[in-house]
């Protein structure tokens, strides 16, 4: 009978020992979570400041006239930087639905939100033309292709791998869509005012 005891009482420290080890396990998991999800609203929280900032100096540069406001044909230039071929008709159209107050042209906030809305759309088309299987993350070299189809003219594989590979901030092999959000808007922010730098000194370039 003691010796039963004592082989109890080992089992039972066994199970303990056991049981504190997965809880100790279980709440580092936890507490990476938590730092990984701070992380991830930090770096959001950046984004989004980078983000204000970067479309006021893209409205900035879209008011050529500098009254404060993007007129018609301001707004004709901006749509063609963004791929958008349209008739008259159609960007008459188009600037009524971006006009809110209904004064005729677009101050910062109506461009600001216009131009998050149509970033937001595309980054999610991107993300689930590569989350093929609809798992709601992506693989690091689908990034990889996604900044090279994306991002500046001329980057290099190599270089996209490596972006790829800072992005995945908990190095799960994996990028999620809030992660994937947070990176490409910043660099489509840059890639976009350069494309509109460069159509408009064409369009310059050809008044004169």
């Amino acid at each position: 009978p003691c010796g039963l005891a004592v082989t109890f009482e080992h089992h039972k420290r066994h199970v303990r020992h056991d049981f504190e080890c997965e809880a100790l396990k279980a709440q580092n998991a936890v507490s990476h979570l938590r730092q990984h999800q701070a992380k991830l609203r930090l770096r959001r929280d950046i984004e989004q400041h980078k983000q204000r900032k970067a479309l006021r100096a893209a409205f900035d540069d879209v008011d050529v006239s500098g009254d404060g406001v993007i007129d018609l044909d301001e707004l004709g230039v901006l749509l063609s930087t963004l791929g958008e071929t349209l008739t008259g008709a159609e960007l008459r159209s188009r600037a009524r639905e971006l006009d809110r107050d209904g004064s005729g042209t677009l101050d910062f906030d109506e461009f600001a939100s216009a131009m998050v809305k149509w970033q937001e759309q595309e980054l999610k088309d991107v993300f689930e033309f590569f989350d093929d299987d609809a798992s709601g993350s992506i693989s690091v070299s689908e990034l990889s292709t996604a900044i090279q189809a994306l991002g500046e003219q001329g980057i290099s594989s190599e270089e996209a791998d490596a972006r790829a590979v800072r992005v995945d901030s908990d190095g799960s092999g994996l990028i999620d869509m809030d992660e994937f959000c947070v990176y490409m808007k910043s660099l489509m922010s840059i890639t976009q005012r350069h494309e509109y730098e460069v159509i408009r000194q064409d369009d310059d370039t050809t008044v004169k």
